[in-house]
Formats: C-alpha cells, sequence, structure tokens
C-alpha cells in the first residue's frame, strides 16, 4: 500500500495453456488482483502466447498504466561476460565461432538460449569435434530446446503435445512456409489452418517417445490420449497454443496478428531437415518427412531460392551419408534426381 513493493512474474507463457482467449485472459486478470496503487508489476514471457496485440493489451491492461518491452540481442562482450561460468576452452569456442558464424551469433546473442547452447557445447563433446557446421549446432540446439519444455511441469496433461510431436509440427509449419513461398511470417488464420492439416495428418510413430521422459505416447489421435468425440474444438485449440507458445515461433512485431520463427535459419534449417527426412534410414523418421512433405507438396525446388536452405540441405545430406557409413550411394542420387 505504500507503494514500495515491486512483484515479478517470470515467464507467463509457461503457465497453464488454457486453449482460448477467455482463459488467458482470466490469469493476468487474477494476476491483476496483486496490483495496487504505487506498486509496480512486472510481467517477462513470450508475447506469442497471445494471438495478437489487441488480445495482449486486454490481458495487460490500459496503456496508460502499463508498458511493453523488448529485450535487445547480446553483443559479443556481453555473450563472453555471460560465459563467465564455463570452462574456459567452452567460453573461448562459442566466442569464436560467434564472430565467424553470423548465423550462429544469432542464436547465442538470445540470452536464454545462450545457456543452453553452452550446455549442448559440452553435453554433445562440440568441443571435441574437428568440424561444427551450423546444422549440426541449430539441430541439436532446436530438439534441446523443444524437449525441455516438458521439464515445465510434472502435472499430467499440462502441455498438449509430447517433445517429437512439437518437432512435427515445427518442421511442419516451416514446410508449410516454404510450400507457399512465404517469408519468415505466418498470420494467426494461416497457422491455425496448417496445424489442423498437420493434426489430420500426422503418423502415429512421430508421438512413440521415450517413456523415460514421463511423456504421454499414445498417438496424438488416438482416443486413449484425448477425448476426440466430445471435445475436439478445445483439444484443437489447446494444441494451437502449444504450438505458438511452447516451440520455436514469436510474435511478428512488424504485422499485428502474424507470427514467425524466433530467426530465419530455424526456419530454414526445418525446412531442409523435412526433405532430408524423406532420404533417412530410419523408417519412422523418413514416414515423418513424407508426410509433411506430402500434406505441403514440399519439393527441393521450393527450396532453391534459399542459400541458406540449400546449405543445411547439403550439410544434413552429407552428415546422413557419413552416419550410415552408405557403400552404394546410387539410391540416394536417384532420389534427389526424382
Amino acid at each position: 500500500m505504500a507503494g514500495r513493493l515491486l512483484l515479478i512474474f517470470e515467464g507467463f507463457d509457461e503457465i497453464d495453456l488454457s486453449g482460448d482467449t477467455e482463459g488467458r485472459i482470466r490469469h493476468f486478470r487474477t494476476l491483476w488482483d496483486a496490483n495496487c496503487e504505487g506498486a509496480k508489476i512486472i510481467i517477462t514471457g513470450r508475447p506469442n502466447f497471445f494471438l495478437d496485440s489487441d488480445e495482449l493489451k486486454l490481458a495487460l491492461g490500459n496503456e496508460q498504466y502499463t508498458q511493453t518491452l523488448y529485450l535487445a540481442p547480446f553483443s559479443i562482450e556481453q555473450i563472453d561476460r555471460s560465459l563467465r561460468g564455463a570452462d574456459d576452452r567452452t567460453r573461448k569456442e562459442i566466442i569464436a565461432l560467434a564472430r565467424e558464424d553470423k548465423k550462429f551469433y544469432d542464436i547465442v546473442a538470445r540470452p536464454s538460449m545462450l545457456y543452453v547452447v553452452s550446455i549442448i557445447w559440452q553435453s554433445a563433446g562440440l568441443s571435441e569435434r574437428e568440424k561444427i557446421n551450423s546444422a549440426m549446432v541449430l539441430d541439436l540446439f532446436i530438439q534441446k530446446t523443444l524437449e525441455r519444455q516438458h521439464n515445465k511441469s510434472k502435472e499430467p496433461g499440462f502441455m498438449a503435445l509430447n517433445s517429437g510431436e512439437r518437432i512435427y509440427f515445427m518442421e511442419g509449419i516451416a514446410a508449410y512456409m516454404a510450400a507457399r513461398h512465404l517469408p519468415n511470417q505466418i498470420d494467426k488464420y494461416a497457422l491455425e489452418q496448417a496445424v489442423g492439416q498437420l493434426i489430420e495428418a500426422i503418423p502415429d510413430q512421430v508421438s512413440r517417445v521415450s517413456a523415460v521422459r514421463g511423456e504421454d505416447s499414445e498417438p496424438l489421435l488416438s482416443n486413449k490420449r484425448f477425448e476426440w468425440e466430445s471435445k475436439r474444438d478445445n483439444i484443437i485449440n489447446k494444441i494451437n497454443t502449444d504450438v505458438r507458445s511452447c516451440g520455436l515461433l514469436v510474435t511478428d512485431v512488424s504485422k499485428d496478428g502474424t507470427f514467425k520463427f524466433a530467426h530465419k535459419s530455424y526456419m530454414e534449417f526445418l525446412q531442409a531437415k523435412v526433405i532430408s527426412r524423406q532420404f533417412a534410414a530410419d523408417k519412422a523418421e523418413k514416414e515423418a518427412g513424407d508426410s509433411i512433405a506430402n500434406t505441403w507438396k514440399l519439393r527441393i525446388a521450393d527450396l532453391e531460392q534459399s542459400d541458406e536452405a540449400m546449405g543445411f540441405l547439403a550439410e544434413l545430406f552429407k552428415a546422413g551419408l557419413s552416419q550410415q557409413e552408405v557403400t552404394d550411394d546410387k539410391s540416394v542420387v536417384r532420389g534427389l534426381l526424382d
């Protein structure tokens, strides 16, 4: 009441993923009950939790009393300072690559991502590998980012999707944007339409994740997973909120009601990953790639205007062939020709 209190609600996008606008607004009205005249509240999180700026303003309150701020990316010096707790070799190698590779710099310039990259750097033994390409770093980083969403809550039903499904939807949306020759921007109506079609096309194998993580591995369209017959609209709304809030998408502030991948490189990498999956030796991985590509009629030609996507594709093919120890490359060559 004396105005000497500052409340910080960190990570509003990590609250229970209410599937509709009314549920999201209700959460924020509860937070505003803690407000007193003269005191201050800071609420942090991803704005793509909301459908558009109108919903955001409705939740956050009158502009006379509130202000929206967006964090700027780190400089090389700030990255270096933030890695002071990492071992000296890791810090030096990350800084060196950030100076040389803009795509990698754009990843580690985001504070929330820098920590994850430093962890991946050590756990994946990246410092010991002779060659580290952008596709390798992005692939490991994206997997880690999407998998860690599961750790936000141990309560059953909190997340609509498991980690395998979340990767499928991110790749599916990126492929949709490539097939439609969209820039790194998709409006909310197209996004919901794309998610709806991806739900219908999802192979059962996509949902098969490790039981060790405690995620639900029943097929997404299974009645054991959700009550599809009686609650279909609610389930689809919840999946849409999960895709917006727990993946790689962010609100595009340049145009109201639109979303984009946090960095264009994510989109280009995922587009290349869908194509490369179609040549995978693993049956389940190939099935997922074929399903997404067939849903949008995606072809390699849809990527040829992007040097970045084609570069990622080349790196993925090279890594894939190396891992498979292919002695006869004719099948891959024939597939590429087709």
